[in-house]
């Protein structure tokens, strides 16, 4: 599956361990709106950007989630992959893998992205990895509430993303036709296993999302945080907002996720067009090469008869049609 998530995985990690020193040691610190910033630079773009930016995306995300996180937060830009996992490291005694952009520590109330995500000449740029993170601190306001993590995840890239692309979308439809899905107790699991399976689990989970969006509107999604951040589980939840448990919420996103795809577009999804076209050259090329056959074999055997009537035919002229009519026949 297409996806952008290749190179682009987003974590949420735990409260792991502590370090010796404060890692954020050498970083210039600035106060804004959302909380302290640290970057290496002293001033410039990164700043400027920044301090616009990051609280104007934290007022969207709320916005959208339907609740305020009501207290501030850290944010941390880093320019490598090595100062990321050396941050998070320090912080949870974690390894972090090479290809995440952010991380969202909710209850060290902390955000470290990576700059090379940033544009920092176009402030209409949004990246998908800051709002991202930005979801899992708001959705966390209350660190001690338990979320389920793939509602955790689905919820974030709903509002960084929206929705699936149209080939996952086609691709989850197979999947819903032929029984592939997880449930969500195993999304639950392949959502922290090893990549491909967490790549299709990190699509599922926003497509679930966007069934409960269709199916209750938006409202929905703030009603189930409420619920959950009371204590209740998920199944629980859903009953408590006039819905089955989760049984009856997976045959119904089941059968709205075969929906979504025509037979036709599933097909297209997995075969790609260019790969259509040389077989069908061929057999286009066969029928046109069967055709000429018949036809010659027919004027050889038209021919053939006009000979057995009337004698050994005149050899025609150049430019003249093998067949002559009867009554052009020489005499005699």
């Amino acid at each position: 599956m297409a996806g952008h998530l290749v190179g682009v995985a987003l974590l949420s990690l735990a409260l792991g361990g502590s370090a010796a020193r404060d890692p954020l040691d050498g970083y210039e610190r600035y106060e804004f709106a959302s909380g302290p910033f640290y970057c290496l630079d002293e001033g410039g773009p990164r700043v400027e950007w920044a301090r616009g930016f990051i609280p104007s995306v934290l007022d969207r995300v709320e916005k959208r989630l339907g609740r305020r996180r009501d207290r501030p937060f850290t944010t941390v830009l880093v320019g490598t992959t090595r100062e990321l996992q050396n941050i998070v490291e320090a912080y949870t005694g974690r390894e972090l893998p090479a290809y995440v952009l952010g991380v969202a520590l909710p209850a060290r109330d902390l955000l470290v992205v990576r700059s090379d995500i940033v544009s920092f000449q176009l402030r209409d740029s949004t990246p998908m990895t800051l709002v991202h993170e930005i979801a899992h601190l708001v959705i966390h306001r209350d660190p001690q509430a338990s979320i389920p993590r793939w509602f955790d995840e689905g919820l974030s890239m709903w509002v960084s993303e929206g929705g699936v692309a149209a080939r996952d979308e086609a691709d989850l439809s197979m999947l819903a036709r032929v029984g592939g899905l997880f449930s969500l107790a195993d999304l639950e699991v392949s959502i922290r296993g090893h990549h491909q399976a967490r790549t299709l689990a990190y699509r599922q989970a926003l497509h679930a999302v966007n069934y409960l969006v269709d199916t209750g509107g938006e409202e929905i999604l703030h009603a189930l945080l409420d619920e959950l951040e009371g204590g209740a589980t998920f199944s629980e939840a859903l009953e408590r907002l006039g819905r089955d448990g989760v049984p009856t919420f997976e045959a119904g996103f089941r059968e709205w996720a075969k929906e979504r795809a025509s037979l036709l577009r599933i097909v297209l999804s997995v075969v790609s067009p260019w790969a259509l076209i040389g077989p069908l050259a061929v057999v286009a090329c066969l029928v046109q090469w069967r055709r000429r056959r018949r036809q010659l074999s027919r004027m050889e055997a038209e021919e053939a008869g006009e000979t057995d009537d009337g004698g050994a035919a005149d050899e025609p002229s150049s430019g003249t049609d093998v067949s002559l009519p009867p009554d052009s026949e020489n005499p005699g």
